[in-house]
């Protein structure tokens, strides 16, 4: 039970992790500067970095872009 609560969240997590990349791709389009640019740019390799821990090391380093 716990188990699948916790899966929820991590699934909520990465969901809305994506929809903040997509604004912010968004808002890269509109205002082009540069130092938005690299924080879309960390934020992309952030969300590569935890979709590989889920798929290739399992749940425990998804938590890791957090602390």
């Amino acid at each position: 039970m716990h188990y699948k609560c916790k899966h929820e969240f991590q699934l909520e997590i990465s969901f809305l992790i994506s929809a903040c990349c997509y604004l912010s791709r968004l808002v890269g389009m509109v205002c082009r500067s540069d130092h938005l640019m690299k924080f879309i740019i960390f934020f992309r390799i952030k969300h590569y970095q935890i979709l590989n821990a889920r798929t290739v090391f399992g749940k425990r380093l998804q938590y890791s872009f957090l602390f």
